[in-house]
């Protein structure tokens, strides 16, 4: 599984938001909330993800875009 980034997965897929109040349901939102970025990672990774150089403080070795820029795309 992709670590999902706090700021983007607050804002940008609603892990900021609790949409019940059961477990359950809350717990099948954060799952269906973590599979959509898995999913848009994936896509972007086989068709538009740009490579970068290595470092050794540097996490990804693609360039993503977040979640609000594919959209305004």
């Amino acid at each position: 599984m992709i670590d999902v980034p706090p700021r983007e997965s607050k804002s940008g897929f609603a892990f900021a938001s609790v949409p019940t109040m059961r477990y359950a349901a809350n717990s099948a939102w954060q799952l269906l909330s973590v599979l959509a970025f898995n999913l848009m990672r994936g896509f972007q990774l086989a068709t538009t993800a740009a490579p970068r150089g290595a470092t050794r403080t540097r996490r990804s070795r693609f360039r993503f875009e977040t979640i609000h820029t594919l959209r305004y795309l």
